[in-house]
């Protein structure tokens, strides 16, 4: 994903839709989501994925954290869970599919930076692996599954990214992330926010006085 970093940030909101519709086109060809991830085991080569996209909203709609363990895949439904084994070293790791990708010719799965690094792929790029679906670990989904918030709308940029930095050195929040968009003359600040920080957050906003609206829930 990496020489098409520009353009799969512009379409990433388009490939939500599409998954919605279990079809959609990237570069002129066309993919179609699988029904279920039951049984699902392919070998095939496996990529990294890191800066170009920290911080930008996934296919799935929640923001890309290169330091956390996740993937992208081009046809396993969203929120399905695999296990991915380097053939080379043998390491193993467990992982949620919560992006699209690698839009690159013979490439499997994408992977974060961080599953990367657990399975030893950082510095060779790339590295043959086995995908296999398993069951999503109870308790770890569940403390995982996002929620987005909206914290603010701003007329002046500058006033967000003040607000931005002061929820970035607030320690109690140091598992939310954070994007920004922009709708007409207003900037929007939005926080994705994992479900064992939902009180955090909720504390974050009466210390404040304001109220984060919540906008998205599971996605």
């Amino acid at each position: 994903m990496h020489l098409f970093a520009t353009v799969l940030i512009l379409i990433s909101t388009q490939l939500v839709a599409a998954d919605r519709a279990k079809v959609y086109t990237v570069f002129g060809k066309m993919y179609t989501v699988l029904d279920s991830a039951d049984n699902y085991s392919e070998t095939g080569i496996a990529s990294w994925y890191g800066e170009q996209f920290h911080g930008n909203p996934t296919s799935s709609g929640t923001i890309y954290d290169m330091h956390k363990i996740s993937a992208a895949h081009k046809t396993l439904p969203l929120g399905s869970w695999v296990k991915v084994t380097n053939l080379e070293t043998q390491k193993q790791l467990m992982l949620e599919v919560n992006d699209r990708g690698p839009f690159v010719k013979d490439r499997l799965i994408d992977l974060s930076l961080a599953a990367a690094k657990e399975l030893d792929i950082i510095k060779a790029g790339t590295a043959k692996v086995r995908v296999e679906s398993i069951r999503a670990p109870k308790n770890l989904a569940r403390e995982t599954t996002p929620h987005l918030f909206q914290i603010g709308a701003f007329r002046n940029i500058e006033n967000l990214k003040h607000l931005k930095q002061s929820m970035l050195s607030d320690s109690s929040l140091k598992n939310v992330t954070f994007k920004i968009e922009k709708n007409n003359d207003l900037y929007r600040l939005f926080a994705s926010v994992p479900s064992n920080n939902l009180n955090e957050i909720k504390a974050w906003g009466i210390k404040n006085h304001t109220k984060p609206i919540e906008v998205k829930t599971g996605v």
